[in-house]
């Protein structure tokens, strides 16, 4: 949320697909950016996965989507989205 191209709308996705889980974090653009044709979506990209590393020390792969992409839910907001079967 500390990145001005960035809307407020995000998803934290964990599935375990073999023996390792992994983590995924959904970000969306705000409107202006996505006009932005300057905006270089790979550097942004490498950049919120650095600061999401300094601040939790995990690595993420990071996935940036258009405006309006993250479903919106009406009262609290779902921010973590746990496909893992079998989990404890």
């Amino acid at each position: 949320m500390c990145f001005s191209e960035l809307a407020t709308q995000y998803l934290i996705v964990v599935d375990r697909p073999g023996a390792l889980d992994t983590f995924v974090v959904k970000v969306e653009l705000c409107e202006k950016a996505s006009k932005n044709p300057a905006l270089d979506l790979k550097v942004l990209k490498a950049d919120i996965q650095k600061r999401i590393h300094i601040v939790t020390g995990i690595s993420a792969d990071v996935e940036i989507v258009k405006p309006g992409d993250i479903p919106r839910t009406e009262g609290k907001a779902k921010r973590v989205l746990d496909l893992r079967k079998g989990k404890m």
